[in-house]
């Protein structure tokens, strides 16, 4: 929808090079329709365990198969780490969201429309809608990227994790100091499984970040 938006915004600058996967999630969870990988050895084993997964582990239920095999793998120790989810509206946005049209928007993702049933409520009626008001006034769509919120909302996604991330090396040094002598290592150690846990399945919702900081 807005071509001024580049992919390339969306990376992990260079003190993230070990984030390999990033994706987003709504209510099901994982959404594998739209996601960015890097070409790296990491990524080729972890998508090969994806695709084996239904094979060597049958008894694992997987409602919405790839896609769940690709939560289900990303979510083991030794995978989350270089897995982050991303808010979902920066370049994944569906076609029903609330702000699915808004002027601006890198894109919209029909996600989860039938590709069968004919009609303007297909997959191909709802695409068809959204190419004629492009092609009608293409102006209208494409939003300079310095005019919108982007860059901010990227630039703060980036510190809060690098916040994170120091907080837990503090806590780390704190206990290998002797910190743990204190009589405070019950509330530290909550307080880090707290933040491992919102790091690892809640990057995309700063609002829980913040909290798990406090």
């Amino acid at each position: 929808m807005n071509p001024s938006i580049p992919w390339t915004l969306f990376l992990p600058p260079n003190d993230f090079n070990d984030k390999h996967i990033l994706a987003t999630q709504d209510n099901n969870g994982l959404n594998a329709g739209m996601m960015i990988l890097r070409v790296h050895e990491w990524t080729v084993k972890t998508l090969s365990e994806v695709v084996a997964l239904p094979t060597l582990k049958p008894d694992i239920e997987l409602a919405f198969f790839d896609q769940s095999a690709m939560a289900w793998i990303c979510n083991r120790p030794g995978y989350r780490e270089h897995f982050l989810y991303q808010p979902r509206r920066w370049w994944n946005r569906y076609h029903h969201d609330p702000d699915g049209e808004e002027v601006g928007n890198m894109l919209v993702h029909f996600a989860g429309v039938s590709t069968v049933e004919q009609g303007s409520t297909t997959k191909a009626g709802h695409m068809t809608k959204f190419l004629e008001r492009v092609e009608k006034a293409p102006q209208k769509w494409e939003k300079d990227i310095a005019a919108t919120t982007y860059q901010k909302e990227i630039e703060d996604y980036w510190n809060l994790l690098r916040k994170s991330r120091k907080l837990l090396e503090k806590s780390k040094k704190w206990k290998d100091d002797g910190g743990d002598k204190s009589g405070k290592v019950v509330e530290v150690v909550e307080m880090e499984n707290s933040l491992i846990d919102t790091v690892l399945k809640h990057t995309d919702k700063s609002e829980k970040i913040v909290q798990a900081h406090a």
